[in-house]
């Protein structure tokens, strides 16, 4: 089947695909999935058997701004790399710098010593503390600051 992409408001996807889903169940349209993704923000990829049933599901609804287009099918190539998550350490290296972004020491600066890549943990020293304990934190609780590689070296 057809994949079709629809924009929609920014924030607003998910309620649209909610007031899409409910549509789809009550009207009982052959509507096979609904796909949501942070990666591609105001856009949901509905597949169907045709534009006129992705039109008939999606007509009338709030925060939609544009409708499925005939011949604009979305390959399912393209979504491949949206569909496949990304590891929460992938692009962190031990040494680098990091900004915790939640839990109770959300917004400490740290440095990374030690990452487990199938547990996608870190363990990190808080910079801001006077003693240097290591702190393990899942990868999406910290956000890179500065490579290890980008260190700046100063000649005395």
């Amino acid at each position: 089947m057809p994949i079709f992409a629809l924009k929609t408001t920014l924030g607003q996807e998910k309620t649209v695909t909610r007031m899409i889903e409910q549509r789809v169940r009550s009207h009982s349209y052959p509507v096979s999935a609904i796909l949501v993704t942070d990666m591609l923000r105001g856009y949901i990829f509905i597949e169907g058997p045709d534009q006129i049933t992705v039109e008939k599901a999606t007509q009338g609804l709030r925060h939609i701004r544009t409708r499925a287009v005939r011949g604009q099918e979305v390959p399912i190539e393209e979504l491949a790399p949206v569909l496949v998550p990304k590891p929460a350490v992938e692009g962190l290296d031990e040494g680098d710098l990091v900004e915790v972004i939640d839990g109770p020491f959300k917004g400490s600066r740290a440095r990374i010593i030690r990452i487990d890549q199938s547990r996608e943990k870190v363990t990190v020293e808080l910079l801001e503390g006077g003693m240097a304990i290591p702190i393990e934190l899942h990868g999406d609780f910290v956000r890179r600051i500065e490579k290890a590689s980008e260190k700046k070296v100063f000649d005395i």
